[in-house]
């Protein structure tokens, strides 16, 4: 097998951590007016996110307003019971709880 060249030289890109997190953190702001994100997390996921998911978290999750009567029952619950910090409560009852939501 030969060795292929580019005909021009240049130089390649590297992405390091920081940039990986812009990237996600901006993800979801691209998308055409026809586009909508369905966001799930899968059964079994680990609850230990990173500081930089919980922030975009924040930004994009579903509000708790909005959660049908017997999701805020067992929001409410979790919320007075659980010893997570306050910031990782929502995110950890809907990775608990596979609740799924929208982004538009």
């Amino acid at each position: 097998h030969d060795s292929k060249y580019f005909s021009r030289t240049f130089n390649s890109h590297t992405y390091n951590y920081y940039d990986y997190i812009e990237a996600w953190s901006k993800a979801l702001y691209v998308h055409p007016g026809t586009h909508s994100w369905f966001i799930w997390f899968r059964r079994g996921i680990s609850l230990k996110f990173p500081k930089y998911f919980i922030k975009w978290f924040s930004e994009f999750a579903l509000l708790p307003s909005i959660f049908p009567s017997q999701v805020v029952e067992v929001y409410s619950h979790f919320r007075e019971k659980t010893s997570f910090d306050s910031d990782y409560r929502l995110i950890s009852i809907v990775g608990i709880r596979f609740i799924t939501w929208i982004v538009d």
